[in-house]
């Protein structure tokens, strides 16, 4: 019987003190959606994704975490200043609410070029759209009316900026694996890569 494949994805963890700050604005978002519109994340699954992979098999695993890694050499770590609040596609329509970075550092660009760079051998096509360095806090429901959402919407389109702005820093690359539960995503790191800097 074949291996059964899992979902992975490469990605920045946050340090614990940035994730109960998220917490926090989630807790202000919450308050204006309605009901049960919205599916949160949990604070201590938020991260910022640099590369989806999506379903992979496990003989995959070591080949990327071995990418990661060449990505990774001689990057240094860096802090990266969550000062912006929107959603996708936007704040007017939203699908998934996010924290992010109104200018992209120049290290999480590289970084992220470097990963889709040495993941594209590996058969991961390049990604079509810019870069954007967001957490995601949150994701409409399917079922949610347009109606019921004018609150969030509101909130989104006149709170472009988060206030107070968080400093996360930034010290490793992290391959995860995710499981989806009834309760929502479960992650488990497969490999990581610190970043050190210059040798």
């Amino acid at each position: 019987m074949a291996d059964k494949s899992l979902r992975a994805f490469v990605a920045l963890p946050l340090p614990d003190a940035v994730k109960l700050a998220l917490s926090q604005v989630q807790r202000r978002l919450r308050a204006v959606a309605e009901g049960r519109l919205v599916k949160w994340v949990e604070p201590g699954a938020m991260h910022l994704t640099l590369k989806f992979l999506g379903e992979i098999p496990p003989q995959q695993v070591a080949p990327i975490g071995e990418a990661v890694q060449r990505a990774s050499e001689g990057a240094p770590p860096f802090t990266l200043r969550l000062d912006a609040l929107g959603a996708f596609p936007s704040g007017q329509r939203p699908r998934v609410v996010w924290a992010g970075a109104s200018s992209v550092v120049e290290q999480c660009a590289t970084l992220f070029q470097r990963v889709e760079q040495e993941l594209r051998p590996l058969g991961f096509p390049a990604e079509t759209r810019p870069f954007a360095a967001h957490v995601t806090l949150g994701r409409v429901r399917d079922q949610a009316p347009a109606t019921a959402l004018l609150g969030l919407a509101d909130v989104l389109a006149s709170a472009a900026r988060l206030e107070p702005a968080l400093e996360a820093a930034i010290d490793r690359v992290v391959l995860f694996k995710s499981t989806l539960t009834p309760k929502g995503a479960h992650y488990e790191p497969l490999a990581l890569a610190p970043l050190l800097g210059p040798p």
